[in-house]
């Protein structure tokens, strides 16, 4: 993975505000997840939504560390 940049992060923070972000918070993981995995690399976040749920959830958390945002859960709106 690598870090997120500031316009990922603010289309990240875009979404999760929407009112599908908020009916589908595993979608904003899949959109970060896509956006920072280099190996493998995805073209969507659909794709990584064909991932195991826990596996997202897990790759989400270390790109939010990986780009110093803090915890998961203060990564909306950041």
């Amino acid at each position: 993975i690598r870090p997120l940049s500031g316009r990922e992060r603010q289309d990240i923070a875009t979404f999760a505000g929407s009112a599908a972000g908020k009916q589908a918070p595993i979608r904003m993981q899949a959109i970060a997840v896509a956006f920072a995995c280099v190996e493998p690399a995805f073209d969507s976040a659909d794709e990584v939504l064909e991932l195991y749920g826990k596996g997202i959830e897990q790759a989400f958390e270390a790109v939010i560390a990986a780009s110093g945002i803090g915890d998961a859960a203060s990564a909306v709106g950041n």
